[in-house]
C-alpha cells in the first residue's frame, strides 16, 4: 500500500509489542519530535539480548567471516594490519555508543588521543565510567553531539571509524564528503556497518529464506523474550512505521557502499553476511544465549544457510566491514 508506507503486518506488531509490554514506550515516542525519537530508541545502555550480535555463537562467526580467526576481534586485526608500525595516532569516533569498540581499539592501537561521539547523553555518560575505570580516560575523549555538529578540520585524523553508525545518517555522501575531509591524506577509514536496504525493506528472496528456516526450528527456541509467543514469520515493516519507531534507521544505508566507492578507495572489504540472520534471530536470539548442543546445531544449520545462499547469489551481504583510504 502506497509504496509500503503502511501495511498489515504492521498492526500485528503492534499487538504483538504491546503483548510484550512495550505500550508505553510506544506511547510515548508518539509525543517525541523527531530527534527525541531517535535519542530515545538508543538511550539504553544495557542490551535485552533480543537481537543476534547477543549470541556469543554468532560474534565467533563474525570474526571468522572477517579475521578468520573466531577469537580475534576486527577492531585488532585492523590494527595490526594496517597501524600497528605507527605511533601518537589522532582518532574520531562517529556514533560511539557505549564506547565498547573504542576501548578495543585504544588496546590495540598506539593513539594520541581518540575523540568520540554520540547523540545519547546516557551511552556517552556510560562509556565515560568505563573508560575511566579501565584507564583509558586520558586517550579517549567522549561528547554528546550529532554528527553534523562536529567541527570539520581539514586532514585532522590519521583514523576514523564509523561501527554502526553510518546507516543512522541521513545525506550520506555529504556525511562521506565531510568524513574525507577530515582525515589525512594516507589515514583510514574504517566502516563496520549495515549496509542492507533502506528502512528495513528486506526481499522477498530473504524473507522467504527466513521463515523457511522459521517453520523448522522448533518452538522451543522461536519463543519472543518477554511474550514468550512462538514467532512464526517476519515481515517487511511499514516505511511509516520505521519513521515513528526510529527515523534514523536504516534511513539510507543501501546508499553507504556507493557513496564510499565515490570518495575513497576500499583497501579491504569483509562481508559477514547477516541478511537472513539479524532477521532470523530478531526478538529470539535469548534462546540461543546460553549453548547447548541442540542450539549449536539449530545455528550451525542456520550459518550454514546463510553461507549457501550468499554464495549461490541469492542474496546479498547486508554487513560489512572495511578500511578505505581517500581519493586524490
Amino acid at each position: 500500500m502506497f509504496n509500503n508506507l503502511v501495511n498489515k503486518y504492521d498492526f500485528v506488531r503492534l499487538v504483538e509489542k504491546i503483548r510484550q509490554g512495550y505500550l508505553y514506550k510506544i506511547l510515548s515516542k508518539l509525543t517525541l519530535v523527531k530527534l527525541g525519537r531517535v535519542k530515545e530508541s538508543w538511550k539504553h545502555t544495557v542490551t535485552n539480548q533480543s537481537n543476534w550480535w547477543d549470541v556469543p555463537e554468532v560474534i565467533s562467526r563474525w570474526n571468522l567471516l572477517i579475521t578468520g580467526n573466531p577469537n580475534l576481534s576486527p577492531q585488532e586485526y585492523f590494527s595490526k594490519k594496517y597501524f600497528s608500525q605507527k605511533k601518537n595516532l589522532n582518532g574520531l569516533s562517529i556514533g560511539c555508543s557505549t564506547g565498547q569498540n573504542e576501548l578495543k581499539w585504544v588496546k590495540s592501537t598506539h593513539f594520541n588521543r581518540l575523540i568520540a561521539h554520540d547523540l545519547s547523553n546516557e551511552r556517552i555518560a556510560y562509556a565515560k565510567n568505563q573508560a575511566d575505570r579501565e584507564g583509558y580516560s586520558h586517550i579517549i575523549q567522549f561528547f554528546v553531539s550529532d554528527f553534523f555538529d562536529i567541527k570539520v578540520r581539514e586532514n585532522e585524523y590519521d583514523i576514523i571509524t564509523a561501527e554502526g553508525s553510518l546507516h543512522h545518517l541521513k545525506n550520506i555522501d555529504e556525511v562521506v564528503r565531510r568524513i574525507k575531509r577530515m582525515l589525512k591524506k594516507d589515514g583510514y577509514l574504517i566502516v563496520n556497518d549495515f549496509v542492507g536496504p533502506c528502512r528495513f525493506q528486506w526481499t522477498d528472496r530473504q524473507l522467504e529464506i527466513v521463515n523457511g528456516l522459521l517453520t523448522i526450528i522448533p518452538n522451543r527456541y522461536r519463543k519472543r523474550i518477554y511474550s514468550g509467543s512462538i514467532k512464526k514469520r517476519h515481515y517487511k515493516p511499514g516505511r511509516l512505521t520505521m519513521i515513528v519507531n526510529d527515523p534514523s534507521e536504516a534511513v539510507e544505508s543501501s546508499n553507504i557502499l556507493p557513496s564510499i566507492r565515490k570518495h575513497f578507495n576500499i583497501v579491504e572489504l569483509k562481508e559477514y553476511g547477516g541478511t537472513i540472520l539479524h532477521i532470523l534471530l530478531n526478538e529470539i536470539a535469548h534462546n540461543f544465549i546460553s549453548t547447548n548442543e541442540e542450539s549449536k546445531q539449530i545455528l550451525k544449520l542456520c550459518f550454514e544457510v546463510e553461507d549457501l545462499m550468499l554464495k549461490m547469489k541469492e542474496i546479498q551481504s547486508d554487513y560489512v566491514f572495511l578500511a578505505a583510504q581517500k581519493k586524490s
